[in-house]
């Protein structure tokens, strides 16, 4: 599995590699298929200030997918996020994942597509914004996204 990642300063970029280790050890991308090119979700984090500290008050998923690639996410509890708050006492982290099939086995999916429409509401899904209900998203603190692929290919 290889990550592509975006630039940060350096106390941030310390957290964004903290994080993207623990999911790299964390996450399940075994357990997908190989039917679907692309799958995002985002991790929404609730997040209140103390001091230079920060204290996790929910975490929510925006696809079941997440669950399946990323079935143990409660490290995310154990990251200090109140550098990315400046002053706010309170914010809504989102951080958007990515995870591209780079290939698959043609005998079992020869019809493997990915439409401009599915592509949108994926694009939308990583950024945690639900085009039906206008999400609103000016509370939200945007992590760089983490964007993984694999090859899924069956060698005999």
């Amino acid at each position: 599995m290889t990550h592509i990642s975006f630039a940060q300063n350096s106390n941030r970029q310390a957290v964004i590699d903290n994080i993207r280790k623990e999911y790299m050890d964390n996450s399940k991308t075994d357990l997908l298929k190989d039917s679907i090119a692309l799958y995002t979700f985002a991790i929404q984090i609730a997040v209140k200030k103390v001091k230079d500290s920060s204290i996790v008050t929910s975490i929510v998923v925006n696809d079941s997918i997440a669950n399946t690639i990323l079935p143990d996410h409660n490290f995310l509890r154990k990251i200090n996020y109140a550098v990315f708050m400046s002053k706010v006492k309170r914010a809504t982290i989102v951080i958007p994942f990515g995870f591209i099939v780079a290939h698959y086995h043609a005998k079992t999916w020869p019809e493997r597509k990915i439409t401009i429409d599915d592509l949108g509401s994926k694009i939308y899904k990583l950024f945690n914004y639900d085009l039906q209900k206008d999400t609103p998203t000016e509370s939200f603190i945007y992590l760089s996204p983490f964007v993984t692929y694999a090859d899924k290919s069956v060698y005999d």
